[in-house]
């Protein structure tokens, strides 16, 4: 008589993985929400194509520092979280489902243990698969999170508004082709979701498993500060041309009928970019870039792990 499958302790339950990926997304979120409107305002500055609204192009142009102390100053301290009912939403359907998705890959698929270490081409495809899945279906609130993101830079410049809400968001982009205006800009933001979930999960979890197999060390707090970092670095590097393609895209305005007025796709989002402003365009915004994966995933990596193990489970 065989012996009765062994049960499936709490925390690797996959409702329970989704919970705590996208609890840790909105722990990371509500620190470098900031870093994140910054982001997409640098990459949208200077987007010589866009000839439809030449007063974001020819608007001063501001670093970093400038940009987040400029959004403070002129449309109020709290305008440092616009779009922040996007970010939850796209959270609660993008992060969790590709921690979920990477888990369900490695161990249920592949049949790897949680402990064991992976080949480091294993985690980074299973990175990248997961990765897409989450960013398709999160898609929508990325269109949503990117348009309410720039609409206090267009009050300020004097262009019409868009949106004025996460409903009015999603209400404009459906619109504008119905479902197919909900994924507008689906593939760049589909390339940046897979290259930045291979470089944050992947990359997490073959560090601290190579880390814990190859040297006497404990699994505290310090290795995960260390593993996160590494892979917010690494994320950030490998998705920061994307992540431009991506908010150049999403950000772009269409006609009635749902046409793209400015880019044909996101090889026209490419060449127009490096033609008009070199091929550095595509690393816009990499420093705020790097601001929010490098703090993002040590929050998010801490705080995923601290919630495991207060649930009773052994982490990541």
């Amino acid at each position: 008589m065989s012996a009765p499958p062994a049960e499936i302790p709490f925390t690797h339950r996959k409702p329970v993985i989704y919970g705590i990926g996208v609890s840790a997304a909105l722990c990371a979120e509500a620190v470098c929400a900031p870093f994140d409107l910054a982001k997409t305002r640098l990459q949208i500055q200077g987007e010589v194509a866009n000839k439809l609204d030449y007063k974001l192009v020819t608007a001063p142009r501001r670093g970093m520092l400038k940009t987040v102390y400029g959004i403070a100053r002129e449309e109020g301290i709290h305008k440092l979280y616009q779009g922040f009912s996007a970010i939850v939403c796209r959270h609660a359907i993008y992060t969790g489902t590709r921690v979920t998705a990477y888990r369900y890959m490695k161990e249920d698929l592949l049949k790897y243990t949680r402990t064991e270490k992976v080949p480091i081409h294993v985690g980074l495809g299973c990175g990248l698969l997961a990765g897409a899945i989450g960013q398709f279906l999160g898609t929508p609130a990325d269109i949503c999170r990117v348009r309410l993101q720039m609409e206090g830079k267009r009050k300020l410049l004097g262009l019409e508004p868009r949106v004025t809400n996460l409903r009015g968001a999603f209400k404009s982009a459906w619109n504008q082709g119905g479902i197919m205006g909900l994924y507008k800009g689906a593939t760049p933001a589909i390339i940046r979701g897979a290259l930045v979930t291979s470089g944050d999960i992947g990359a997490y979890d073959f560090c601290k498993r190579f880390i814990l197999n190859t040297w006497d060390v404990q699994d505290t707090q310090l290795l995960h500060i260390v593993t996160s970092l590494c892979s917010g670095l690494v994320a950030a590097v490998v998705g920061a041309p994307a992540d431009v393609v991506m908010t150049r895209t999403l950000h772009q305005r269409y006609s009635t009928t749902g046409e793209s007025l400015v880019y044909a796709g996101v090889w026209d989002t490419v060449k127009k970019s490096v033609r008009n402003e070199g091929i550095l365009s595509l690393y816009k915004g990499f420093v705020p870039l790097y601001v929010k994966c490098g703090p993002w995933a040590l929050i998010f990596w801490v705080s995923y792990e601290q919630i495991e193990k207060s649930l009773g489970g052994t982490g990541w």
